[in-house]
């Protein structure tokens, strides 16, 4: 189906639903449609008239936006060199995009630690190093209180915030795995809670465990850290920690599709995308049936592929599978390039092509979600 064919489709259901509903096309488009869209589309919309301009900066319609809009909208790159700005890589220029990617608005540069529905977990690079929560879109950010406990000099740190219909006035938690001090070799958890505006060390202790600080991914309710060939699940409600056997190699990494999580990988001129099974184990934390069977295999050298990843065979050392969310776009790096595959359209994209072909990216890549969400109001 075309483009003009798919635009002439929606107008006529958007007339059909107002004759239904006795409502202008127009109040059904505001109603219905505007909350979908991403950030920056939104932050346009504001001129189209008055009306929209003051629905858009409501803080009931900025609530509705961050719990409906989940696509994947793009990556923050933060770069290994000391003393880097971020960087952002939206996946489509035109409809993503953030008015200040280098998060110069914060009171000290920053180093991004997390990123969840459209909020970022940043760490000052100076000083005492203390946490920011921040919305790169509307440039609100919140200092966290200091932590009471050492998180070492690469906090092994992940954001949780899930967008709620029903409060509004939304809750976030920090979650830090850190070494214990009284038992060798295990790992307890210290917890920041925005409700209560303060830290606490968990009860839960896991032995034997050293988790890999740039691993933490939260993924339906739960963090998950990758350990020594193990995955260490948390659940920051519980404050339950479960260890799982699944394991990421090296040019591979664990995404979260469809609010499951997944292992992508990449070897030879596949793209592998597979759940990392972890509900086969008995664990009493997010039961709630069966999940959807989440396996994607791309060709990279398809002949629809006219990317620069089709050089991919000259560019093995820097192969490497990117975070993404919600199941709709694959990202991959391959040396200088950086590409999104659409699995609904089955199209490349490049996102970032080097000139030179060398690998500049070399530090760490954070899936974003171009949101409305107030850090004022949570």
């Amino acid at each position: 189906m075309s483009l003009q064919a798919k635009q002439e489709r929606r107008r006529k259901f958007a007339e059909d639903l107002a004759k239904r509903q006795g409502k202008d096309v127009e109040v059904i488009v505001r109603e219905n449609a505007l909350p979908c869209l991403p950030a920056k589309s939104l932050l346009k919309f504001r001129v189209v008239c008055k009306d929209w301009c003051q629905l858009i900066a409501t803080p009931f319609f900025t609530h509705n936006q961050s719990h409906k809009f989940r696509k994947m909208s793009g990556l923050f790159h933060q770069s290994q060199m000391g003393g880097l700005a971020p960087a952002f890589i939206p996946v489509d220029v035109a409809a993503y995009g953030v008015p200040d990617p280098s998060l110069s608005f914060l009171p000290v540069p920053v180093n991004i630690k997390s990123s969840t529905n459209g909020l970022l977990l940043c760490q000052g690079q100076t000083g005492e190093k203390r946490y920011y929560v921040c919305n790169p879109v509307n440039m609100q950010w919140k200092v966290l209180p200091k932590q009471t406990c050492d998180h070492g000099s690469d906090p092994a740190v992940v954001l949780v915030f899930e967008p709620s219909v029903l409060n509004f006035s939304a809750d976030y938690k920090v979650v830090c795995a850190i070494a214990s001090v009284e038992f060798p070799d295990a790992t307890e958890f210290e917890i920041y809670s925005s409700e209560k505006n303060s830290w606490k060390l968990s009860r839960e202790i896991c032995f034997n465990q050293k988790v890999v600080p740039t691993s933490g991914l939260y993924v339906d309710k739960t963090v998950y850290w990758q350990s020594s060939r193990a995955i260490l699940a948390f659940d920051p409600i519980s404050e339950h920690a479960v260890t799982h056997g699944a394991y990421a190699s090296y040019r591979s990494c664990y995404i979260e599709m469809n609010g499951q999580l997944c292992y992508g990988s990449l070897a030879g001129k596949k793209l592998s995308v597979y759940p990392a099974n972890l509900y086969q184990n008995t664990m009493p934390m997010n039961m709630y049936g069966s999940k959807p069977k989440l396996d994607v295999v791309v060709d990279i050298l398809s002949p629809g592929n006219t990317s620069g990843a089709r050089d991919y065979m000259g560019n093995r050392e820097g192969a490497q599978v990117l975070p993404s969310v919600s199941g709709d776009v694959l990202v991959f790096k391959t040396g200088g390039t950086i590409t999104s595959y659409n699995i609904c359209t089955k199209q490349f994209k490049d996102l970032h092509k080097s000139e030179s072909g060398q690998d500049y990216f070399n530090g760490r890549f954070f899936a974003y979600v171009n949101s409305l969400v107030s850090v004022s109001s949570i």
